[in-house]
Order: C-alpha cells, then structure tokens, then sequence
C-alpha cells in the first residue's frame, strides 16, 4: 500500500484544451501520462500529421519510449479539453527502484494480452510469474525475423513499437500491442512467409 500511495502523491493533474500539443517528437522521454478525461492524439509530423492512434479516458502513452530509451516519437495533441495526470520517471524510480522498467513492460505484456482476440480472457495475474521469460529484442528495419518454414507458434512476440510487415506483399501484419500470429501459437500451425 505504501508503493501505492507514494505513487499516487507523486501523480500531477494537468488540464489541456482542445489542440494542445503536450508531447513534441524529438522530445526527452522523461514523463509516463494517464488520461483522466478527453482524447489525445498520436500524430506523426514527419507523415503530414497523420493521426496513428486515438487514446481517450482510461489509456496512457509515454511508455514506449521510456521502456526503449529513445526520444519522442511522435507528437501528442489533444483532439478535446482533457484531463491528465502525469509522472516523472525520478519518481517511478524512487518508489519502484531499478525495476520500475519491468513494471511498466509487465503492464504494457498485460494490455496487449487484454486486447487479444484469443488470450484476452486469460487471468492476466498468471503473466506476473511468466514476466521473467520475456525477452525484449530491439528489431532494425527490413530485419527478417521468421524465415521461410519457422515454426512461428514456437515463439509468441508482442510489438512494443513500430509495424511489422510481410515481405513479399508489404501488408502490414502487426503494430504496436499486438501479440503476433497468435492464431498459429493456438493451432501449432506453420506459416511459410518470411516477415521483417
């Protein structure tokens, strides 16, 4: 409970009206947010402010940088007058210590098993004993990461960031939150498609 309450102590409410960019890309990833009220955003300024994602009451962002150690991505606008609470990533390290990195992949491994066809009606408590299997890998661009006739239900992948698409027809498969060919990891199938 104490962890509890230093972190809600260590919360700031900020209110954004409508338009307001709170995240600029290229920014320093110092600050993980939770949306109290309103919808954001997740615009890409070098795509002609294509809007990738719409987050309202409920969601977070930051994350994603802070867990890949990388400046802003992108920039966060709010599409209403919102509410948000924010906090430092001093702080989370303060009350959490070192580890505080493996609490937000644990919850980011949570959400993305919450929004899955299959496995959202999984007790996601069993994740938190699993948590230590996980590798988290940082791909590169046009990397192969199954080749031709890999068992892909041997390996079950969730992307933190970017899209993955399949290499001969460039369709994008999977993006951020997604657990990855979860269908063959259910049917123990194959495919045989490089992807990267």
């Amino acid at each position: 409970h104490e962890q509890k309450n230093l972190f809600c102590n260590n919360l700031l409410k900020l209110t954004f009206e409508e338009k307001y960019k709170i995240i600029r890309k290229g920014e320093i990833s110092t600050n993980l947010y939770f949306i109290n009220s309103g919808e954001i955003e997740i615009r890409n300024p070098k795509d002609n402010n294509k809007i990738i994602k719409t987050l309202k009451k409920g969601d977070y962002f930051g994350e994603k940088e802070i867990l890949i150690n990388s400046l802003r991505l992108f920039d966060i606008v709010t599409k209403s007058k919102c509410v948000i609470y924010s906090i430092s990533c001093c702080a989370l390290f303060k009350i959490f210590g070192e580890n505080y990195k493996n609490l937000l992949f644990l919850s980011f491994i949570k959400n993305s098993f919450l929004k899955s066809k299959n496995f959202k009606k999984l007790n996601v408590k069993i994740l938190d004993s699993l948590f230590d299997n996980f590798i988290v890998k940082n791909i590169q661009k046009e990397e192969i990461i199954y080749h031709s006739g890999f068992d892909m239900s041997s390996k079950l992948i969730i992307v933190i960031n970017g899209d993955l698409i399949a290499d001969k027809t460039k369709e994008i498969i999977s993006n951020r939150g997604m657990i990855l060919f979860e269908d063959e990891i259910l049917t123990n199938s194959k495919k045989k498609l490089p992807f990267n």
